[in-house]
């Protein structure tokens, strides 16, 4: 159930349409309402003084409808080009993986909605004016649908007026990495949990189960049955799996991890207890999709900011200051994640039984995300490559282990020796090894 209502909010909270088809379906709604209300209140209940409001002629009430409908069709269409034109640029300049982010934005779908509930109410509104037999009979103009009508006009060229102010800030690179850098930030805090006082002594030989060793002897592989990327792990259905069957699950194959019906996303053991029944119950602990999401997959979201760091980089490019943007957000979380402690691969059950093994994101996979998948970049660009060994100089007072110092000190001297061969001046090269050296004393305490 938990991973059913995981798949439709990924489904609803990613998709374009949602929002406006909502918005839609409360439109029909409250032209039903306001029908009734007009065909309840007559117009002889109307005060004096408010008489001035009402459409009298059923003609002049349709041209109010038809005006206000055709020109939210028209609207419509434009800012649905200019969304569509949007994305096609961005994902040109950004990367394509950056687009779901930009549909997924609040204020543009509002805005779609806006323009196709009020057509849709005045369209249902407008079949029920009716005109008279010249005497008088039989005429019905909804006057306080019109009304309803005219404000939702009104309010709908206040959310154009909006989406003309927020198109340029939602696609501004800024705004955009920002928001990426967030959502890692956000998801680093859920993931990995603050550090408080000290942790539980670690079992030697849980954490050789956590890296993989004898998981696979006497193992049962579980395969999945779709191909895509391994976008939600319910670790509680895995563990309840594990217990009603007496199991020790292996989770090999984590969020963003690319599956097929060849590739085991799980090995699970012992494998003589391992039926149809009990790999069905394995899988149904996964949502595999044909995109990668950032519901668990902290790596994407590092994907995202190197992919917009490299694009700017390009000699096609050539913007260091939005590659220096993305070093900035990603070295927020590498110095977020120094202060954390890497949570346990391994989980009990209630008697305190192992059956679940799930290794996390450590902090060597999340450095070599950010700093090895950047490195080939960085190094070829004298500003860039500056900013990201002061980085590392800023990360070296956040590393708080002695293997995580040593982490850092690989990446800062392989940054080094690769600008010594990319840049051509000296200074240039001077400048990075005095930085290096700069970030090699600031490790220096934690690697003694």
């Amino acid at each position: 159930m938990k991973l059913l209502l995981v798949r439709l909010w990924s489904a609803f909270y990613g998709s374009y349409w949602f929002i406006p088809a909502t918005m839609a379906f409360a439109a029909v709604c409250l032209a039903f309402a306001s029908i009734w209300a007009d065909m309840a209140w007559n117009q002889s209940y109307w005060p004096q003084a408010m008489r001035w409001l009402l459409l009298s002629q059923p003609d002049g009430a349709r041209a109010v409808l038809q005006v206000i409908a055709g020109s939210m069709v028209t609207v419509a269409g434009v800012t649905f080009s200019i969304t569509i034109a949007t994305v096609s640029q961005a994902s040109v300049q950004f990367g394509p993986r950056l687009m779901s982010n930009f549909m997924q934005d609040l204020g543009n779908q509002i805005t779609l909605g806006a323009f196709v509930a009020t057509f849709i109410f005045c369209l249902i509104v407008l079949r029920t004016v009716q005109g008279s037999d010249g005497s008088g009979n039989g005429m019905f103009v909804p006057n306080v649908s019109i009304g309803v009508g005219m404000l939702l006009a009104m309010a709908s060229l206040a959310v154009l007026i909006y989406f003309f102010q927020h198109i340029p800030d939602s696609i501004h690179i800024s705004m955009m990495i920002s928001g990426v850098g967030l959502r890692l930030r956000g998801l680093l805090d859920d993931i990995y949990p603050t550090r408080i006082g000290e942790g539980p002594e670690r079992d030697p030989i849980e954490e050789a189960y956590a890296a993989g060793e004898g998981m696979i002897e006497g193992a049962a592989p579980v395969f999945a049955t779709a191909y895509g990327y391994v976008q939600h792990i319910d670790a509680d259905a895995l563990l309840a799996a594990a217990r009603q069957y007496d199991l020790m699950i292996w989770v090999s194959a984590g969020p963003g991890t690319f599956v097929d019906v060849n590739v085991p996303i799980a090995y699970v053991k012992p494998a003589a207890m391992v039926d149809d029944r009990a790999a069905r119950k394995v899988r149904a602990g996964y949502i595999v999709g044909r995109m990668r999401t950032q519901t668990q997959d902290v790596l994407f979201l590092v994907n995202q900011l190197v992919e917009v760091a490299a694009k700017a980089l390009s000699p096609g490019v050539n913007d260091p200051i939005t590659a220096i943007t993305c070093v900035n957000w990603l070295t927020s979380g590498l110095i977020q994640l120094g202060g954390r402690d890497i949570p346990s691969a391994c989980r009990h059950d209630s008697d305190g039984d192992l059956r679940v093994v799930a290794p996390p994101i450590s902090y060597a996979q999340f450095a070599d995300a950010m700093l090895g998948q950047l490195r080939p970049y960085v190094e070829t660009d004298r500003n860039a490559a500056i900013h990201m060994m002061d980085s590392m100089a800023r990360i070296a007072y956040h590393t708080g282990t002695t293997e995580r110092a040593r982490i850092l000190l690989t990446h800062a001297e392989a940054l080094c020796e690769g600008c010594r061969e990319q840049l051509g001046h000296p200074q240039d090269r001077e400048a990075i090894e005095t930085r290096f050296r700069l970030v090699a004393e600031r490790l220096a305490p934690q690697l003694s």
